[in-house]
């Protein structure tokens, strides 16, 4: 409702606080900050040819961009462009964007067009690149289910009962409403029915699946990630989306953290709080970070 030529360009500089070490991070303006906010309402609220629209603009209308707004500006040009009918070149530029940007949810949607287009072995193996990739598996429901789907149709009905039995479990475990697709796609199986008390096992049964796909673990790990002790030194943010921070371990070592709201640490998250940990090595832009937390 507001008039986007009215708002400031200006970008202002703040500090941030990062490894102990403070420095300057540049903050979008007003004006890059409405194009980024609108483009995505227009996308959610399915208005498609406006917000391929603005996305438009939106990548004419600066010259450089923070938090990646242009890469998401792309992806809503792609994804409209998908959904107003012109998947061929809405798959080209997601392909592009993947190379800037190797996102779960991008494989996720470039998965999904090689599907609609029939060309299921190309969608199967984005689908299981995007499970591999990094990215919390409960919001990954939907890419269970795709995979579920492309396993029935090259007729692997075990594993396909069983990602769409994880899809199904995870739903009801996080409280989320299961869809009546879903249901309807299992009560087709003749296998006996999955308890959620068997969530566990089937995490790591089909997690083993996924990664017997990927070329890094195909070879045995000469390196497998040693567990470590450690205290929780500072709490960065502690919320209904869980909470990270740092652990201090080996006399004055630091390791930034992050659990989820499901994962049963977060009960008892506080400062001082001895906990073990594996340390996930960095690769890439990605730095060091403790997982699997658990409490001593």
């Amino acid at each position: 409702m507001v008039s986007v030529d009215s708002l400031d360009t200006e970008c202002r500089t703040i500090e941030v606080e990062r490894k102990r070490e403070k420095k300057p991070m540049e903050l979008a303006s007003s004006k890059e900050d409405w194009y980024a906010v609108k483009t995505k309402a227009l996308f959610e609220t399915q208005h498609y040819q406006e917000c391929f629209e603005l996305s438009k603009k939106a990548l004419e209308s600066f010259e450089k961009f923070h938090y990646s707004n242009e890469v998401w500006f792309a992806r809503r040009i792609a994804l409209s462009k998908k959904n107003l009918g012109n998947s061929a070149d809405a798959l080209n530029e997601l392909l592009l964007i993947l190379k800037r940007k190797k996102e779960w949810f991008i494989q996720n949607e470039v998965a999904q067009i090689y599907k609609e287009n029939g060309d299921y072995e190309n969608s199967f193996k984005f689908a299981i690149s995007a499970m591999n990739n990094f990215g919390d598996l409960e919001y990954k429901v939907g890419l269970l289910v795709l995979i579920a789907e492309l396993l029935n149709f090259k007729e692997e009905n075990e594993l396909s009962f069983k990602h769409y039995s994880l899809s199904k479990l995870l739903r009801v475990q996080e409280e989320w409403n299961v869809p009546n697709s879903v249901s309807s796609a299992l009560s087709q199986f003749s296998f006996e029915q999955i308890t959620i008390e068997k969530l566990p096992d089937l995490k790591r049964e089909l997690k083993k699946y996924w990664s017997s796909f990927n070329p890094h673990q195909t070879a045995p790990r000469q390196n497998p990630l040693q567990r470590l002790t450690g205290k929780i030194d500072r709490i960065l943010h502690n919320d209904e989306k869980g909470a990270d921070g740092f652990i201090k371990f080996d006399g004055n070592k630091s390791i930034y953290f992050r659990v989820n709201s499901t994962e049963e640490v977060i009960k008892k998250i506080a400062i001082g709080l001895e906990v073990d940990f594996k340390r996930l090595p960095a690769t890439g832009d990605k730095k060091e970070k403790a997982v699997q937390l658990t409490i001593k």
